[in-house]
């Protein structure tokens, strides 16, 4: 399933369900996104299409995400237990300049288990240390503003006129609306939204065994342990970014995705593939080995140009960006907890990598 679609996992849940993980339920006023982008076509006059639309089922009727209720940020944080064991060692490195300012660096996944919220001494040492916590986004914040969501909804409709028949081929378009139409998750107005939102809505119809979820996730864990102690909160990324980046694949490589889950061994494979993932993030081993296997369940069936694309927009060219930002927190003297996907510091193209060659010292803490 790879990175990108383990963030789609969480803004899926993010845009399908925004009054359940905002802690809005009791408020008229919450609107999910697939309700502005209703609202977003009728505002262009396309004739045949409502200009509302139902929810899609939410977290806790997805088969794809067991147990996936996330964190409540509008309500107050609750402290996070700190036993004095810990099972898992996660990598965690310091990167510092010639002058001694430093940060760490911790990989992230949008999914875990309970194991999440008991972090090793070296961990919590680490992030009781630094004032604030960098994250790719902070959805949290997103989530209780009513404009920010607003102004998402222009980004997961085309605004050209076209619809997505247009952007993907016939045979996966009508594979892909079975699959939904089969779990009664289709509706005709997901015509006019984004390839980046029908990556989205797609997986949560498909049935995968895993006890992982995104409650657990490490970012949120971390990030409502941070909040809760009154940390500065930095985005190295934002939201606006990231659908920005999914929705500039071509349609070609869109097209390949979405084929992906038509795979009738697509779950199994996302199950043994989450089940791989988490244990090499809770054992500190993560590497390159899982980047496209789960994403392209044989990357060598797929057109080279378009698996080089996806490696080039998900991770090199965005792994350029977030390591200026961090050179930047530690060149202004910032104690900052950088927390970004785990998958970003490896290989040669990885942060570690371009800090290194920047002449930044980066050690493994453990």
């Amino acid at each position: 399933m790879k990175l990108k679609k383990l963030l789609c996992c969480i803004l899926s849940t993010v845009f399908a369900a925004v009054p359940i993980i905002s802690g809005c339920s009791s408020s008229d006023s919450s609107v999910s996104l697939f309700d502005l982008a209703g609202q977003q076509i009728s505002s262009q006059s396309v004739s045949s299409v409502p200009s509302q639309t139902e929810s899609l089922p939410g977290p806790a009727e997805s088969s794809y995400l067991p147990e996936p209720s996330v964190p409540q940020p509008s309500q107050p944080p609750v402290s996070v237990p700190q036993p004095a064991g810990s099972e898992i060692t996660p990598a965690l490195w310091k990167a510092e300049n010639s002058a001694g300012n430093s940060v760490y660096l911790m990989g992230s996944l949008h999914m875990g288990d309970d194991a999440v919220n008991y972090m090793p001494d070296y961990i919590n040492n680490a992030f009781n240390e630094c004032t604030a916590l960098a994250v790719e986004a902070d959805i949290d914040s997103i989530l209780a503003d009513q404009t920010k969501l607003q102004a998402l909804a222009p980004k997961i409709v085309y605004s050209d006129g076209t619809t997505i028949k247009d952007h993907i081929s016939e045979t996966t378009y009508n594979g892909v609306v079975e699959l939904l139409k089969n779990s009664n998750a289709y509706q005709q107005v997901y015509d006019y939204y984004t390839i980046f939102m029908w990556q989205s809505i797609v997986p949560s119809v498909i049935p995968v065994a895993t006890t992982l979820n995104i409650q657990n996730g490490v970012d949120l864990t971390m990030l409502k342990r941070a909040k809760n102690d009154g940390k500065q909160i930095l985005e190295v990324e934002s939201i606006e970014f990231q659908i920005d980046m999914f929705n500039s694949f071509s349609d070609g490589l869109s097209d390949a995705i979405l084929a992906e889950y038509l795979n009738p061994n697509y779950g199994q494979a996302m199950s043994v593939y989450l089940s791989q993932l988490y244990t090499m993030w809770k054992n500190g081993t993560v590497d390159e080995s899982l980047v496209l296997t789960g994403t392209f369940l044989d990357p060598n069936s797929v057109n080279y140009e378009y698996v080089q694309e996806y490696y080039n927009k998900l991770l090199k060219e965005r792994n350029v960006g977030m390591a200026r930002t961090i050179e930047g927190y530690i060149d202004g003297g910032q104690k900052v907890f950088v927390l970004v996907g785990a998958f970003h510091y490896v290989g040669q193209d990885g942060i570690i990598s371009l800090l290194q060659r920047d002449g930044y010292t980066v050690s493994r803490v453990i």
